[in-house]
């Protein structure tokens, strides 16, 4: 169901009640563009993180919802919802022509965006809105106390505007003697209206005076109101302006009823997802990645990342590609299992016969299919069916390992972004760090590292990179065979520790830095990416591949220890 800015609010308590009811929730998330930054092959998870942050100079523009019963008769029903989300305060809004294609193709259109995008603020843009409104309203209260106290006399009347403040005074008064409940001034200047707002407010407190807009200018009102009428009229301005402030709040009421509602909720490479929902509808995201852990835990306490079960055992040996495109068409092919799923009713979800691929309302559908299809998979290698169909997928123990865990793309160790506990510990004894000559080029690299067989080469810069070693059994002899090489006198080559324990020292310093400055004062860093996208799209970080090939054995007995191997 598609939901815009002109059927929102109509809608909003709908979705609401989905949220509240259904057993899990499926999320996805379109962008205007991919991520600035080369994703390396070598990257530790604060270094991964740091690159995505950055990707929010992009901005989401589509956010899909999901919301899946379990029906009391067996087999689960759905609905699925897309927002097109637009607004919130003057911000940039940056565009890739290649993501912007991508996304037009399932209907997307910038035009439609602009016209029935639903507004949206984070918690810190409406705290100042909020914030804004009450100041306001004490500056009318206070206006309203000195009319009747008559504490603060007014400022001195220039002289060239005495005959004119002259002739409003005896317009006022004979206004007061007339039956007219309201008069008008006209063709004022903005420094007669102040005039008239403090020589008439202290002259005659009982009546209430307002500048509002007129035909091409500004029109001065004055009007016979006693105080309590006009504090009730200054209440009910009050509601319309907070009622206008929820209106643009707009669609992080929706992210904010997700994140009350606690549900299970899944995503596919939802990393960046995560980070621009957060960033655009909650608060700006930290640039230290364990605040941003914290965040996240605070804002969705349980998550699933599809694609962390997707690349690891034992569905990866069943599929061997884990994006979304590949993933669903496996489960139309009967190769991983078909879920008890209900058609919905007309314009209320989607049929896997359905191809809207980068529409995010369909792309959340089939994330919520994929992960029940997976589930139901291990369940049947595990010999768990009957708890399976017990328990439901939410409280199904299979889950567990992984809870909370963020997919790691393009990395040749670290699978996941572990949220919910403690990081991964990676051996890589046998990665190095190399500079050389700015000429040189990863050809170089490969002639020279040659006799030790396969490498992985990521780039630094145009100087320096890392290289590791595929096979460990010759990593003892890296450094003694570069330095007898022929190229020893202008390549360096230190251990990967070495060369962690000098980036560690950067690191902290600049956190230091960040940490010590106000809040207020931190500039925010914007730029986005589609990891999804990635799936499909190749980027434009350098990387040499040498006939890899992964390790992917597991037995189902250890379906707990299922990251313990490598998956590609």
């Amino acid at each position: 169901m598609e939901i815009n800015v002109k059927n929102f609010e109509e809608t909003f308590d709908v979705v609401v009640r989905d949220i509240q009811q259904a057993e899990f929730l499926a999320i996805d998330a379109e962008f205007t563009g991919l991520t600035d930054k080369n994703l390396g092959l070598l990257d530790t998870v604060e270094e991964r993180y740091e690159k995505l942050r950055t990707s929010t100079n992009y901005s989401l523009v589509q956010f899909g919802l999901a919301v899946f019963f379990r029906e009391k008769e067996g087999g689960y029903s759905h609905r699925a919802y897309n927002f097109p989300v637009f607004g919130g305060f003057s911000r940039k809004f940056s565009v890739n022509t290649d993501s912007l294609i991508l996304i037009s193709e399932s209907g997307f259109s910038l035009d439609d965006m602009v016209k029935n995008g639903i507004p949206f603020l984070n918690l810190d843009e409406e705290e100042k809105l909020r914030l804004k409104i009450e100041e306001w309203k004490k500056q009318q209260e206070a206006e309203l106390l000195q009319k009747v106290t008559n504490k603060i006399g007014p400022s001195a009347i220039l002289f060239e505007e005495s005959e004119y403040m002259n002739a409003i005074f005896s317009k006022v008064e004979r206004f007061l003697l007339s039956p007219d409940t309201r008069l008008e001034i006209e063709n004022s200047s903005r420094y007669q209206r102040k005039l008239m707002f403090e020589h008439l407010r202290y002259r005659y407190p009982d009546l209430s005076f307002e500048s509002i807009e007129g035909n091409g200018s500004r029109i001065f009102v004055i009007e016979k109101k006693p105080k309590e009428e006009q504090l009730k009229i200054l209440h009910e301005k009050e509601k319309e302006k907070l009622k206008e402030l929820e209106e643009k709040v707009g669609f992080s009421r929706i992210v904010r009823e997700i994140s009350k509602s606690k549900k299970l909720i899944m995503g596919h490479n939802m990393t960046l997802d995560i980070i621009h929902i957060l960033h655009q509808f909650i608060s700006s995201v930290p640039y230290i990645y364990t605040d941003f852990k914290d965040m996240l835990t605070e804002t969705f306490p349980r998550f699933i990342d599809t694609k962390v079960i997707a690349a690891a055992q034992p569905v990866w040996d069943k599929i061997q590609d884990s994006s979304l495109p590949t993933l669903i068409e496996t489960i139309k092919r009967g190769i991983l299992p078909v879920p008890n799923l209900k058609d919905p009713k007309p314009g209320r979800g989607f049929i896997l016969t359905d191809d809207r691929l980068h529409n995010a309302g369909f792309d959340a559908f089939i994330t919520g299919v994929c992960f029940m299809s997976m589930m139901q998979y291990l369940a049947k290698i595990g010999g768990t069916v009957s708890l399976l169909e017990s328990t439901g997928f939410v409280e199904f123990p299979l889950t567990e390992p992984y809870l909370n865990k963020l997919h790691m793309m393009r990395s040749i160790d670290v699978k996941y972004m572990n949220i919910g506990g403690e990081e991964l510990q990676t051996e890589r004894s046998n990665v190095f760090y190399a500079t050389f000559p700015r000429h040189w080029k990863s050809i170089d690299l490969i002639s020279l590292f040659k006799p030790l067989g396969n490498v992985e080469i990521q780039w630094i810069d145009d100087v320096s990179a890392l290289i590791a070693v595929m096979d460990r059994s010759k990593k003892d002899s890296v450094i003694s065979m570069v330095n007898k090489s022929s190229s020893a006198d202008v390549i360096s080559i230190s251990t990967y520790s070495e060369y962690r324990k000098s980036t560690v020292k950067r690191s902290n310093r600049k956190r230091n830095l960040i940490t010590s400055t106000p809040s207020s004062k931190r500039k925010v860093e914007d730029s986005n990416f589609d990891e999804k996208a990635m799936d499909t799209l190749s980027g434009s970080q350098v990387v040499m591949k040498c006939n890899l090939t992964a390790e992917n054995k597991l037995p189902v007995a250890s379906i707990s220890n299922v990251f313990d191997t490598p998956s590609w």
